[in-house]
């Protein structure tokens, strides 16, 4: 009598290295919640957060400034018109160097969008510091909608938008470690709280040595109180309303882990 034998083998399940369990922007609240577990050792995370906003070009903002846009163009077409964007290209490629590009979909009005995405400040960041990207519109981004419609984005790496008129606090947790700020004019002597000021600059988060299982977490409150021209406002009928994007990127060991996270902020 033949004998079967039967082998099961238990494929161990891959996990990815991070977890993104929190990822809130609520409609008509002022309080942004994003938050990751690690699943394995790192020697550095880091978290980098930037807003976009529509700006409407002005006449000598354009490269042709003549150009009209319908449901045939694209979001090449959007950037390539940009006279700020071809200024940063020209300048760049004769040091034969690159931005960071990023194709990717969002949903606008429900409908899902293309939206490409040319970033400066990481560049800049890397060759000339910090300091040097703070509240400086390196971020630029096109979009054309299913009615043609172009959207002319510009952005800043930043928690948000002028952070010194425009948060109202800033919690930064790792684990059970918490450091909360608030505006400087809001500081006083044994008040348990740090000058906003002295927070990370740029909207970057820099995590070394982390564990297994860390928890990584941000909370922002803000208002939109002093904001550049255009920020929050519907440029044209038809087009899509929504006030900024916030895009925030996972670096593991100085690799972009997936694409970035883009969340549509409605106007309200």
């Amino acid at each position: 009598m033949a004998t079967l034998i039967i082998i099961t083998i238990a494929r161990e399940r891959i996990e990815e290295p991070i977890e993104i369990f929190q990822n809130e922007f609520p409609p008509n609240s002022p309080t942004f919640k994003f938050a990751i577990m690690t699943r394995q050792k790192f020697e550095n995370v880091q978290i980098r957060f930037a807003i976009l906003w529509e700006r409407a070009l002005e006449y000598n903002q354009k490269v042709d400034p003549k150009m009209e846009y319908n449901t045939s163009s694209t979001a090449e077409d959007v950037l390539a018109n940009n006279l700020n964007l071809r200024w940063f290209q020209n300048e760049t490629s004769l040091l034969d160097i690159e931005p960071e590009i990023f194709d990717l979909e969002i949903t606008l009005e429900g409908i899902p969008t293309r939206i490409l995405i040319h970033d400066y400040s990481s560049l800049i960041d890397s060759l000339s510091g910090r300091e040097a990207i703070i509240g400086a519109p390196l971020i630029y981004g096109g979009i054309i909608d299913e009615n043609g419609e172009e959207y002319n984005l510009e952005g800043v790496s930043g928690f948000f938008v002028n952070p010194a008129d425009n948060i109202l606090s800033l919690r930064l947790s790792r684990n059970d470690e918490e450091l909360n700020y608030i505006p400087d004019d809001q500081i006083w002597s044994g008040y348990d709280r740090f000058p906003l000021s002295t927070a990370p600059k740029g909207g970057i988060l820099d995590y070394d040595g982390v564990e297994k299982d860390d928890r990584l977490s941000v909370l922002i409150t803000a208002e939109s109180r002093v904001v550049p021209e255009g920020f929050g406002r519907v440029f044209g009928p038809g087009k899509a309303n929504f006030a900024c994007l916030e895009m925030i990127r996972i670096y593991l060991d100085g690799e972009l882990y997936g694409e970035p996270i883009i969340n549509v902020i409605k106007s309200v």
